[in-house]
C-alpha cells in the first residue's frame, strides 16, 4: 500500500474505519485488543494501537510522529520501535512516507488489513456448542421420522430453517472477508443460500463446524493469494472445500520451521572415526 498524499476515501473505506477503530476505542486509556495481540505479539500490538490512537486523534488524516515521542509516551526502547514498525510496514497493516522540508515520516493505517483481523476474531468467538447439540438431535430425527423432517416446529422436530440459521454467522464471516478483496454487496438472501450450502457441507460431507471455522480463518488471512482457490459464495465454499484444506496444508508444509530440521541433521551426524579407533 503505497502513496505519497492523502486520497478521498470510499463509503466502504468509511465503513471499515469506523468498524475497526470501534474496536480499539478508548477514553483516556490505550485499548489493545487481544486477537490481535495473540496473532502479531504484544509490542508490536502495542505500536498499532498507538498508532490508531494517534490516528483518531488527529480525526482521520495522516500524521506524524517521532521515535522518540513513541519512545516516551510507550515506555520502549528505540530498537523494539523498530522491530515493530518494520514489521507493521512488511505485513502492510501501516505505510509511511516522508513530505514537508525539514522531512516529517507520516503514518497511513491499512484498516482493510485490520478489518481482516477483526473477522478472524468473530469467527474464533462463533460458539460450536450449540450447534453439536442440534446436529445430535437432527441425526436422532432421521433416525427417528426416516429422513423426513417436519417443517413445524414441535419439541423432537428441528426445522431446516432452525438449522440454516446456525450457520448463517460463517456465511456473514464468508462474506466479510470476500468484501476485503471486493467491493460488492452481499443481500440477505444470499446469506441464507450460503448458510444452507454450508449447512450441506456439514451434514452431508460430515464436515465439522470448527473444522469450517479454522479453514475460514486460514483464508481470511491467505485470501488471493498464490494456488488459493477462489471461495465467492458459500456453494464455492462447499465444493471447493477440499482444495481449501489442501492449500493450508501446502501452505504449512513449505513454511515448517527450521528447527525440526537442524535437530535431524544432529540426529545423522557423522560418526567420529578417529575417537572409535580410539575406544578400539
Amino acid at each position: 500500500m503505497k502513496r505519497t498524499k492523502a486520497t478521498t476515501p470510499s463509503a466502504e473505506e468509511n465503513q471499515i474505519k469506523n468498524l475497526v477503530i470501534q474496536a480499539f476505542k478508548s477514553t483516556g486509556y490505550l485499548i489493545i485488543n487481544k486477537s490481535l495481540m495473540q496473532d502479531i505479539g504484544l509490542v508490536r500490538a502495542v505500536l498499532l494501537s498507538y498508532l490508531i490512537d494517534k490516528y483518531k486523534y488527529w480525526k482521520g488524516v495522516d500524521f506524524y510522529c517521532t521515535h522518540d515521542n513513541i519512545s516516551q509516551d510507550l515506555g520502549i526502547s528505540g530498537h523494539q520501535i523498530r522491530e515493530a514498525k518494520k514489521y507493521l510496514l512488511g505485513h502492510e497493516y501501516i505505510s509511511t512516507y516522508k513530505s514537508g522540508t525539514p522531512a516529517k515520516e507520516f503514518y497511513i493505517i491499512n484498516f482493510t488489513i485490520l478489518y481482516r483481523g477483526l473477522v478472524v476474531q468473530k469467527l474464533d468467538d462463533l460458539p460450536s456448542n450449540n450447534y453439536t447439540t442440534i446436529y445430535n438431535k437432527t441425526k436422532y430425527n432421521k433416525n427417528k421420522y426416516k429422513g423426513e423432517l417436519s417443517e413445524t416446529p414441535s419439541s423432537d422436530k428441528i426445522t431446516l430453517k432452525e438449522r440454516n440459521e446456525l450457520f448463517l454467522p460463517l456465511a456473514k464471516q464468508l462474506a466479510a472477508i470476500i468484501q476485503t478483496k471486493k467491493n460488492i454487496k452481499i443481500t440477505t438472501s444470499q446469506l441464507k443460500t450460503w448458510a444452507n450450502e454450508i449447512r450441506k457441507l456439514t451434514e452431508n460431507s460430515e464436515v465439522e463446524f470448527d473444522r469450517i471455522k479454522k479453514a475460514l480463518r486460514w483464508y481470511s488471512k491467505n485470501i488471493g493469494g498464490q494456488y488459493i482457490p477462489v471461495i465467492e459464495s458459500g456453494a464455492s465454499l462447499r465444493n471447493k472445500f477440499i482444495q481449501l484444506e489442501n492449500a493450508i496444508q501446502s501452505n504449512g508444509y513449505t513454511n515448517k520451521p527450521k528447527s525440526p530440521k537442524s535437530s535431524n541433521r544432529v540426529l545423522r551426524k557423522k560418526p567420529n572415526y578417529e575417537t572409535d579407533r580410539r575406544e578400539e
